[in-house]
């Protein structure tokens, strides 16, 4: 239950009239081995130590693409009330393990 940190990458694309559009995507990996029997793709999780650099606007492409190549060592997941899928059900209690 610690925070984690996903590696987006994002840009501004300048519209015909002029309007500006923020753009955002998540970079994605093949899955850690206990989310791979129900994916095959995930977020790419940037360890703490790498945030900073991850952050840093001046931090070079290759000093990145390491922090892509790194998964999580631990990496746990547990049932939730499918509640959770419909953003009308803001309640932290949806995070709650569901009891089998």
């Amino acid at each position: 239950r610690q925070l984690m940190a996903l590696a987006p990458i994002w840009d501004v694309w300048i519209e015909h009239q002029g309007e500006q559009l923020l753009c955002f995507a998540l970079i994605t990996t093949l899955a850690h081995a206990v989310l791979a029997p129900f994916c095959a793709q995930m977020p790419v999780v940037v360890a703490p130590s790498g945030w900073d650099l991850w952050l840093d606007p001046d931090t070079a492409g290759g000093a990145l693409r390491s922090l892509l190549d790194s998964q999580p060592e631990e990496l746990h997941i547990w049932p939730v009330d499918r509640r959770i899928s419909n953003i009308r059900n803001d309640n932290p209690a949806l995070l709650a393990p569901l009891k089998p």
